[in-house]
């Protein structure tokens, strides 16, 4: 079962692969829905995050791949849960900024499953916050711009990497 926090830093490349952040000045950016009211702080600055999370193994599972950290607590397989990917964007440097808003999408880029059983992999319900998060030992961790993402792994099934893209609208100041 998942159960670690993930890294777009992780020096070795294990935790996420080819993570890339563009930074895009702009002018009267904000949400739009969900509706966040007349008053809503105008944004000016647009942080682009994408790439592929990746997955631990323990080689009890045909469908694991080899390239991945072998690691049990980073694995996402047998959850029959929901689990949730966290994952550090590392774009602190902007943490004192107004969070205006934002938009995330996770998706399949690597799975296995097995039909010998119920089987099936699903991500869903993925957010991006400015947030303070805790971790699974209740260790407050870094404010940041962070990544969630529910994750749903059937017996004899496993998800090995996650690609994701999000966008984030801040009020930089000045």
């Amino acid at each position: 079962m998942f159960k670690e926090i993930l890294d777009v830093d992780a020096s070795d490349t294990l935790d996420v692969k080819f993570p890339r952040t563009l930074k895009i000045s702009v002018k009267g950016a904000k949400q739009v829905f969900p509706p966040v009211g007349d008053g809503a702080t105008i944004g000016d600055t647009l942080l682009i995050f994408a790439g592929t999370a990746r997955f631990g193994q323990d080689e009890d599972n045909p469908g694991e791949e080899p390239d991945n950290r072998r690691d049990e607590d980073t694995e996402a397989d047998n959850v029959n849960n929901p689990s949730q990917l966290t994952l550090q964007l590392r774009a602190g440097q902007f943490a004192g900024n107004v969070f205006v808003g934002a938009a995330a999408m996770t998706c399949h880029a690597n799975f296995f499953v097995s039909t010998e059983d119920a089987f099936g992999v699903d991500t869903a319900n993925t957010a991006t916050l400015l947030a303070t998060p805790t971790n699974n030992q209740g260790r407050t961790l870094h404010k940041d711009i962070w990544l969630f993402s529910d994750l749903f792994v059937e017996k004899n099934s496993q998800i090995n990497r996650v690609g994701y893209q999000t966008v984030a609208v801040l009020k930089t100041r000045s």
